[in-house]
């Protein structure tokens, strides 16, 4: 009988190290996507700073156009800049303190604002993206006379464009995040249970 015991209990404690060790790395994984994410929210705030824009219109009854007569140019942080540098590297730094310190909680909290992000930031580049071919047809519509114009037009296409690619790639690192939360949470709630089985396994020899 205690035999059986003791077979039974090695055989749960091998089937719960095995899934251990399969998410051992999750929480490294983890990190290094947290680091990814706060590289490109940098980046992302930066993209498109020093160039120009003007303002797109749409005339009753005609094409859409660029109005050369409202330009201006986009350089230095603005507060919405500040704004979302300050909140998103809020809430990756949750992420690295769940991985660094094996917090659940925090993992879980991390979890759920990377999967509302995931939504938010993957429909705005959707939205980006099908902007791209409207300024395209403004940029192709501008006067050949209106050199400088027609410039400031495709340099709005390119800054839509690679905001567009930034929101995607962002996005896909938002639901990694999501999910090796997720496992990192999986792996600390495992260490756990480990922890606690070795502990029976102990008392159990020295009941013996």
């Amino acid at each position: 009988m205690f035999k059986e015991t003791k077979t039974n209990m090695h055989q749960e404690i091998f089937s719960l190290k095995g899934l251990h060790n399969s998410l051992k790395s999750a929480p490294r994984k983890l990190l290094a996507i947290c680091v990814c994410q706060i590289l490109l929210l940098v980046c992302g705030v930066f993209v498109g700073h020093g160039s120009a824009e003007c303002e797109v219109r749409l005339p009753q009854g005609s094409a859409i156009e660029v109005d050369c007569n409202r330009c201006r140019l986009l350089g230095g942080l603005r507060w919405r800049d500040v704004f979302i540098l300050f909140c998103g590297n809020g809430t990756i730094c949750l992420g690295i303190y769940a991985a660094i310190f094996k917090d659940k909680e925090y993992c879980r909290i991390y979890g759920l604002a990377m999967m509302v992000f995931a939504f938010i930031v993957g429909l705005t580049g959707i939205l980006t993206g099908l902007e791209v071919p409207v300024l395209e047809a403004a940029a192709q519509a501008v006067g050949p006379g209106l050199v400088d114009c027609q410039k400031i037009a495709y340099m709005m296409v390119d800054n839509a464009r690679n905001h567009s690619m930034l929101y995607g790639a962002n996005c896909l690192l938002d639901c990694l995040g999501a999910l090796y939360a997720i496992w990192s949470k999986e792996k600390f709630d495992m260490d756990d249970v480990v922890a606690s089985h070795a502990r029976s396994e102990r008392q159990f020899n020295d009941g013996l």
